[in-house]
């Protein structure tokens, strides 16, 4: 008979008293290389083929992460992702290489999630839950392009799975990566310190272990800046108002709606199994419930809240990217509730599996094509392409884009001087020049185009360069359209409201200038 859910547990139960060996559910339990290779082969299969249909680069962050590939630190974000992406640009500048290394660490860490999950349910019951991951429409959206995410929440998986089976070395470094990936990864350190502490009947001379082998990155990262970020930037704030309670009903409708809905299904389904089996009980579930709490109150102080457009109200609203971790609860309880359905109907039980797998697949595709069909993204590949494809290495290129205002960092410089003052918001000025602001469009073309970086200008004399993309949302250069005149127009692409127009300067043959003259 197949073992109880609960059975499984049990090992938790005493895990405050026993060997750190037994710390959670199911580590005496042999793990199947097989699965894993499956899981990763199957997670890197998918992204791969996602990239080739959907190859144009969508999202804000990756431009920039991109963009700046020289700059390990960006603002007030955290580094292991721009170090990844400045190590990949020391091998090659081609475009699609870094999207390849985002396809392996999506897949790894779905690899991670079913080393984690074995250490929740069945063997059995894990495979089919990474494979909802590997196959999960959020998390392929964020794991084929350069978003912090996806590697903050393998790094999170494989720490669990070595935490659980006693090798703390490899716990405490990738909670580090983790930690050094996205913010939140920082309220699993408090976690397993206690965790860690309790395991050894609160011993003092035990604390300074655990603080050394938890909370190494945040100590790390906050004695070289002296706060949470260097200054100019922040991340956290008070809350203004109610509103900010908006936002757990958003991310949780964003966990819910990007996740195919027999998922769901699955996932309230273990909700009911851990009630109905206590499992809340069991010291394992209280720390991931306890993480899960922390992580709600955390986000109620984010100060990086994502007003909506016309809005300059930053309460309510954070990226959806947020819901990440919340996605990773849904999917280790749809594990849970598959578990359960296995032992009563386990026929239906498969098909459920199946069904949902094929689901989330057919949604991912649609997701992200989705995503690159947004007329800017679209335009931006579409150029970058006929670039490649016609321009000479020693042309040069003008792409005439919509610029930012002032009136874009306005929010930001405001919220910089009302936390930091004057000196703050000087320094936030200072590190805003330091960066590329030049025009999104530009620099989604120049990221993915395989010419020299030295060839491609957003602004520069009309008649210094052999070649002009014009955006039809560009505002600036008076008397452009005259200039345009004494050029060939090579190209024009159209995409929802957008227009792009590619002009080339038609070099005189020797013959034809000597006719001339």
């Amino acid at each position: 008979m197949r073992p109880d859910v609960s059975a499984q547990f049990h090992p938790v139960a005493c895990s405050l008293v026993a060997s750190q060996q037994t710390v959670l559910a199911g580590a005496g339990n042999s793990l199947s290389r097989k699965s894993c290779l499956i899981v990763f082969g199957a997670g890197l299969l998918l992204k791969v083929a996602f990239i080739a249909l959907f190859p144009a680069l969508y999202g804000g962050d990756t431009v920039l992460h991109l963009r700046n590939h020289e700059s390990i630190f960006l603002g007030h974000q955290l580094p292991m992702l721009q170090m990844l992406i400045f190590a990949s640009y020391k091998i090659t500048t081609y475009p699609m290489f870094f999207r390849v290394v985002m396809a392996l660490i999506g897949a790894t860490a779905g690899a991670g999630f079913y080393l984690l999950c074995r250490r929740v349910v069945s063997q059995e019951a894990a495979f089919w839950v990474a494979l909802f991951f590997v196959s999960n429409p959020f998390l392929n959206e964020i794991s084929i392009v350069p978003f912090q995410e996806i590697l903050m929440l393998g790094a999170l998986c494989f720490c669990v799975y070595f935490y659980a089976s006693g090798r703390l070395a490899a716990a405490s470094l990738l909670l580090g990566i983790a930690c050094l990936t996205r913010y939140e990864a920082w309220i699993a350190c408090p976690a397993l310190l206690v965790h860690y502490w309790a395991g050894h009947r609160f011993e003092r001379r035990k604390l300074l272990s655990a603080f050394a082998l938890f909370c190494w990155a945040p100590a790390l990262w906050i004695g070289g800046h002296l706060g949470l970020s260097s200054p100019g930037t922040y991340v956290i704030e008070m809350p203004r108002s109610a509103l900010r309670l908006v936002r757990w009903l958003y991310l949780g409708w964003i966990a819910i709606k990007d996740t195919p809905a027999l998922v769901v299904l699955l996932s309230l389904l273990g909700l009911y199994a851990v009630h109905k089996r206590r499992l809340f009980r069991q010291p394992a579930v209280l720390l991931f419930g306890g993480f899960a709490a922390a992580f709600l109150i955390a986000i109620l102080f984010s100060a990086h809240g994502d007003p909506r457009p016309g809005s300059d109200n930053a309460e309510a609203f954070v990226t959806s990217r947020e819901a990440t971790l919340i996605v990773g609860y849904v999917l280790i309880l749809a594990g849970i509730g598959l578990e359960y359905l296995l032992r009563r109907q386990r026929q239906l039980a498969l098909w459920l599996g199946g069904a949902a797998v094929v689901l989330g697949v057919a949604q991912s595709a649609q997701f992200v094509a989705k995503e690159t069909a947004q007329p800017d993204v679209a335009l931006s590949y579409g150029a970058a392409r006929y670039l490649n494809a016609h321009v000479s290495k020693a042309d040069r290129v003008l792409v005439l884009a919509k610029a930012f205002t002032e009136n874009d960092w306005k929010l930001y410089f405001q919220t910089v001087e009302q936390l930091e003052g004057e000196r703050g918001l000087a320094e936030a000025r200072s590190k805003f020049r330091q960066t590329d602001h030049s025009p999104i469009s530009f620099q989604r073309i120049a990221v993915q185009t395989s010419l020299p970086e030295q060839r491609l200008f957003a602004s520069a004399d009309l008649d210094s360069v052999e070649w002009i993309v014009v955006w039809s949302d560009y505002t600036g250069s008076i008397g452009l359209s005259r200039h345009l005149l004494k050029l060939q127009q090579a190209e024009e692409l159209d995409a929802g409201t957008l227009r792009v127009r590619i002009f080339r300067r038609v070099r005189e043959s020797a013959r034809a200038v000597q006719l001339r003259d």
